[in-house]
């Protein structure tokens, strides 16, 4: 727990983290908006501690286990992902393997679909496997929906390039990825 310094006095704060794994980098903006809204429900009886990550990552033997620490902490894993694809199956898999670090930490999973209109999630094959692993699992499973009027979609078939300065699974630069159109309007 952080103790912060609070009119001569000190206080506990709370602080809970949660891990988002997106495929987009507007999917990722999404979920941290929907944690957003989560804290400020809270109204500052806790911080939120936010570990994002991109499905590539994933990759990475050693990005894939810190994510799996992370979630030993966290109340709340959000995998945020455009609605009318499927889950990549190196996502897929390792969902499955972190299943039980997420039962045992007490952590929900909650899916946040772009791009498709409200109340068919269930037509979305990332969804159905979402909710099977967490079925499986016997993990609280959560969804929302940001429906194409409401989304400035992001196009699954964007090229997606590395952010500049940050490691990327083949140990290049670039750890969160971005799409063209957004590298090229930086």
């Amino acid at each position: 727990m952080l103790t912060r310094k609070y009119m001569n006095t000190y206080e506990r704060i709370q602080v809970l983290e949660v891990v988002i794994l997106y495929d987009s980098l507007h999917a990722g903006k999404r979920a941290k908006e929907l944690c957003d809204r989560l804290a400020s429900q809270l109204q500052h009886a806790c911080e939120l501690k936010f570990h994002c990550w991109n499905f590539s990552m994933l990759l990475d033997p050693v990005a894939a286990r810190v994510v799996t620490i992370q979630t030993t902490s966290a109340p709340c894993f959000v995998v945020a992902f455009y609605g009318n694809a499927g889950l990549a199956e190196h996502v897929e898999a390792f969902l499955k393997q972190c299943a039980h670090t997420m039962r045992a930490a007490g952590t929900a999973l909650v899916a946040q679909l772009h791009g498709i209109p409200g109340g068919k999630e269930e037509q979305s094959p990332a969804y159905r496997s979402l909710e099977q692993i967490a079925t499986s699992a016997g993990i609280p499973f959560f969804s929302e929906v940001i429906e194409p009027a409401a989304d400035e979609v992001t196009s699954p078939t964007s090229k997606i390039i590395p952010f500049p300065n940050q490691p990327s699974p083949k140990g290049e630069r670039g750890h969160h990825a971005q799409t063209e159109e957004t590298a090229q309007s930086r």
